[in-house]
């Protein structure tokens, strides 16, 4: 709200460099903002550019909604898929596609873990989605994996690290 009430006493935009927050909580210093900013203006590809997304879940707090997750992954460059069969489907016509599913861990079930994994797909958590945003890009996806183990399913805490988009196909 600086930067706005700054540009209307000045009766034109001011720059927005000079306003930007560095990141959040946890990515403070990584300067995400002004990244995702500099790509947009020397026409990078979207931070999830190629990358196919399968959203399963109900997403409750503290997660933000669902349509708000949609708009943030296509605003990204994702495409969103609404089920398994939807996402090998795209896999099988876009070939080097990266696949990934999003899903809090107390909706995932061994049968979703399973089939994304025979799919090459790994299950992350939603902060994954969160974080990647907050870097500027698409994060590994080791720290955020919703795995089935023996004694039910877990989720990774997250830790940011190193961007290896390689991880996530």
């Amino acid at each position: 709200s600086a930067w706005l009430r700054a540009s209307i006493a000045a009766g034109t935009w001011m720059d927005e460099a000079d306003y930007e927050v560095d990141g959040d909580v946890s990515t403070n210093g990584q300067h995400g903002p002004r990244k995702g900013r500099e790509a947009a203006l020397h026409g990078s590809a979207p931070i999830f550019a190629g990358t196919h997304v399968l959203l399963h879940g109900k997403f409750q707090a503290p997660h933000p909604p669902r349509a708000q997750l949609v708009q943030l992954l296509e605003l990204g460059g994702a495409t969103v898929v609404q089920s398994t069969v939807a996402l090998q489907n795209a896999i099988i016509k876009h070939g080097s596609a990266r696949a990934i599913a999003v899903c809090d861990a107390k909706d995932a079930t061994r049968e979703l873990v399973t089939r994304c994994a025979s799919l090459a797909a790994p299950v992350v958590c939603p902060k994954w989605l969160m974080d990647s945003i907050s870097y500027c890009q698409a994060l590994g996806c080791d720290d955020y994996r919703v795995d089935a183990s023996p004694t039910g399913l877990t989720a990774g805490e997250g830790k940011g690290g190193a961007a290896d988009a390689s991880l996530c196909r």
